[in-house]
């Protein structure tokens, strides 16, 4: 999730928030996600968008499971920029 932050801009958060073996405090100015990115070709993008890419949320819900993501993560690119649609991170 992301939210705005006068005089920080948009700021990533996670509001899984904090369990043993995971440090995700609220840290404006510094992002702090539970989860590293680190499987081969995982990243994070830099735009916020107001919506969920369309071909994320077809292609998730015909999982029949979390096992069957596991198996094969979906890999889809993010839907061609719309200026009302995304927000850059420290922008």
């Amino acid at each position: 999730m992301a939210l705005w932050l006068d005089g920080h801009s948009w700021y990533r958060c996670d509001a899984r928030g904090n369990k043993p073996g995971i440090h995700c405090e609220f840290t404006p100015g510094r992002e702090n996600l539970a989860f590293a990115v680190q499987a081969p070709g995982e990243c994070l993008y830099a735009e916020v968008w107001a919506e969920p890419w369309p071909e994320l949320v077809v292609r998730t819900r015909a999982l029949a499971s979390i096992a069957d993501y596991r198996a094969a993560p979906l890999d889809v690119a993010p839907p061609a920029p719309a200026a009302a649609a995304i927000r850059h991170i420290g922008a």
